[in-house]
C-alpha cells in the first residue's frame, strides 16, 4: 500500500490475479465498501494498473459503515459455498477470502460463514 495524492489516501494498485474480495480481505474491509468507495458497477471487472480506494472517503466513514452489513450463516448439511453464494448474491471468492477458506468444498455443518452485505440487498 502506498500513499497517493493531496490528502494521502491510501490506495491500492490491483494486481494480477486479485479480486475485490481477495483486496477486501486484505484491508480488512468488504467488497461493497470497496464497490461504494470506487464507483464499481461489476465487481468482476477490475483491471490489472487499476487503483482502489481502500479506506474509506475523509469524513464518510460512519455513512459507509451503515451501508455495509455483516452476516453470520451457520452452515446446514448439504450447504455449499455455491448455493450461499447464489442465496447472498456475492461471488464465491468473495466467501472463501472472507472465510479464510481455501477450498469450495471444504465447509462442514455447524461453521460459521461471514458475509457482507450492502444494507437492504437481502432478506433472510
Amino acid at each position: 500500500m502506498r500513499l497517493v495524492g493531496k490528502e494521502a489516501a491510501p490506495y491500492y494498485e490491483v494486481r494480477r490475479g486479485d479480486t475485490l474480495a481477495r483486496i477486501a480481505a486484505r484491508f480488512g474491509t468488504s467488497v461493497a465498501a470497496l464497490e461504494a468507495w470506487n464507483a464499481i458497477e461489476n465487481p468482476n471487472e477490475i483491471r490489472v494498473g487499476q487503483r482502489l480506494r481502500v479506506v474509506p472517503p475523509h469524513g464518510k466513514d460512519q455513512r459507509m459503515a451503515k451501508k455495509v452489513r455483516k452476516v453470520t450463516h451457520i452452515v446446514q448439511k448439504g450447504d455449499t459455498l455455491w448455493a450461499l453464494a447464489e442465496r447472498y448474491a456475492v461471488p464465491i471468492s468473495a466467501l472463501k477470502a472472507w472465510n479464510g477458506i481455501r477450498h469450495h468444498n471444504l465447509i462442514k455443518a455447524g461453521q460459521r460463514i461471514v458475509i457482507y452485505l450492502p444494507h437492504g440487498n437481502f432478506q433472510p
